[in-house]
């Protein structure tokens, strides 16, 4: 129906604002939003995002963009083209729910990628299979072998996290943290209990991130 694209821009907007009022409260946080590859064709949606960033004053680089993996070899020249300007703009690019499809590290060679978000799946497997967890580890690896940088999402529990600390991952995501939040909840958390740096990356609500997992730096 193409209401993906006033949707999107929406989205996006609602994530710049809430972005501005972060930043006077924990500057340098990252907050991330999932793009459809709808948008990724849009035209006009590349000077929107370039022009909320100048109207919010938000600098580029406390936004990420997400898009999954499933999909990320479909129009490619496209995608590299977007994910070039965004990148320009200082927006990390972040490719989600690696290795729920039909993964390959040539994705890691082929795009731009700033970030890696191991899909849940594999944290299961690795949490039930030591040799699954050697798996793990050794992606993340490779994965930092390209100067990429691994979260793993899906982390639920104690054994969990202590599992995927033995990764070698860069941040860890999911309901172990928190659950998806109101937007005066995570304003009440970042009062009461100010992050230490790094700051990490928080998605966006379900709205605009299905996970709406929290990211912590490890």
């Amino acid at each position: 129906s193409g209401l993906i694209i006033p949707v999107g821009k929406w989205v996006f907007k609602q994530t710049a604002l809430l972005c501005q009022r972060l930043q006077a409260m924990a500057p340098g946080l990252r907050l991330s939003f999932n793009v459809s590859y709808t948008q990724i064709i849009d035209d006009t949606f590349q000077e929107y995002i370039k022009s909320a960033l100048e109207v919010y004053q938000i600098p580029g680089r406390c936004l990420g963009i997400e898009l999954t993996e499933s999909r990320s070899d479909e129009m490619p020249e496209a995608l590299s083209k977007f994910v070039n300007k965004c990148r320009n703009m200082g927006i990390l690019f972040i490719l989600d729910d690696f290795g729920n499809a039909y993964s390959s590290l040539q994705l890691l060679l082929r795009y731009p990628v700033d970030m890696i978000k191991l899909d849940r799946s594999l944290v299961r497997e690795a949490v039930s299979d030591r040799e699954k967890l050697d798996l793990v580890a050794s992606i993340i690896y490779a994965c930092h072998r390209f100067h990429k940088q691994v979260c793993v999402e899906g982390v639920e529990t104690a054994e969990d996290l202590a599992l995927m600390r033995q990764s070698g991952c860069d941040y860890i995501q999911g309901f172990y943290f928190y659950r998806p939040l109101e937007v005066e909840d995570l304003f009440r958390i970042l009062s009461t209990a100010p992050l230490a740096e790094p700051t990490p990356s928080i998605p966006m609500p379900p709205s605009s991130n299905q996970e709406g997992h929290h990211a912590t730096d490890i």
